[in-house]
C-alpha cells in the first residue's frame, strides 16, 4: 500500500459518532489497554493478541503511521493488523455546524496492532544505554551533563545529534534501529523535538524488542 493511499486516498466514512461516541461504546464492550491525550486503546474482543486504536485530530500520528506501512518488517515499528474488511486504517468524519452557521469537521481513525506490553524499569534501561552505545563521545558527554535519557516524563531528550548519530553507528549492526533513527532525524529537523519518552515505547513480547509506538506531536 502507497503512502498517498494512507494519507490522500483514504476512503472516509461520514458519521454523526464523535470520537468519545466511538471509544465510549468500545468501552462498554472491551477492556481499556490504553488511554492518551489524542488516543484510546482497547483489547480486541476476539483476539487476545490485537489491540484496537481510536484516534483523532493527531496529524503526528498519522504521519508516523503512514511510515509504519511501508516499514512493517522493522522490528523498532508496531505491526499492523488488517481489519475484518481487509483494510489497515478505518477513517470516519464528522461534520456538524457551529454557532456562526459554518460547518467543521472531526476525524478519527481506528486502527488494530499487535498487542505489546509495558516496558520494564530494567528494560527501559538496557534500551537506553544499547541506543547511547551508539553515540560518539561528544553526544555522550553532553547527555551525561545533563543526565539525558529515555525516562519518565523526559520527552525529546535526545537531540537531532544524538539520533543522527544512533542512525549512523548502528548501521551494519543494527539496520532497523538505524533506518528508524534516520526517520527521526528527519521528523527532528522539519517539526522539532521529538515525543520520545517511556510512555511511547512498548516491549514485543514474541520478539523481546522495544517498539516506538508514537514518536511526534503536531499542533
Amino acid at each position: 500500500m502507497k503512502i498517498r493511499e494512507i494519507t490522500e486516498g483514504l476512503k472516509w466514512t461520514s458519521t454523526t459518532d464523535t470520537f468519545r461516541d466511538i471509544t465510549n461504546r468500545l468501552a462498554k464492550m472491551n477492556p481499556v489497554r490504553g488511554a492518551g491525550t489524542y488516543s484510546e486503546v482497547f483489547q480486541h474482543p476476539e483476539k487476545d493478541d490485537v489491540v484496537i486504536k481510536v484516534f483523532h485530530e493527531d496529524r503526528g500520528y498519522a504521519k508516523y503511521f503512514s511510515w509504519m506501512t511501508q516499514h512493517q518488517n522493522n522490528r523498532y515499528v508496531p505491526k499492523i493488523i488488517e481489519n475484518e474488511e481487509g483494510e489497515l486504517i478505518k477513517l470516519f468524519r464528522n461534520r456538524f455546524r457551529v454557532g456562526d452557521g459554518s460547518i467543521q469537521s472531526r476525524r478519527v481513525g481506528i486502527v488494530y496492532l499487535q498487542r505489546l506490553t509495558p516496558m520494564t524499569e530494567k528494560q527501559l534501561d538496557d534500551f537506553n544505554d544499547y541506543l547511547i552505545s551508539y553515540m560518539n563521545d561528544d553526544i555522550k558527554q553532553e547527555m551525561s551533563k545533563r543526565k539525558v535519557y529515555l525516562g519518565k516524563d523526559l520527552t525529546a531528550g535526545f537531540s537531532v545529534h544524538a539520533w543522527a548519530d544512533i542512525s549512523k553507528n548502528s548501521r551494519d549492526r543494527d539496520p532497523d534501529l538505524s533506518q528508524i533513527t534516520e526517520y527521526f532525524v528527519r521528523l527532528y529537523v522539519k517539526y522539532g523535538p521529538l515525543d520520545i519518552h517511556d510512555g511511547n515505547i512498548m516491549w514485543d513480547p514474541t520478539r523481546n524488542n522495544p517498539v516506538f509506538i508514537d514518536v511526534l506531536i503536531l499542533d
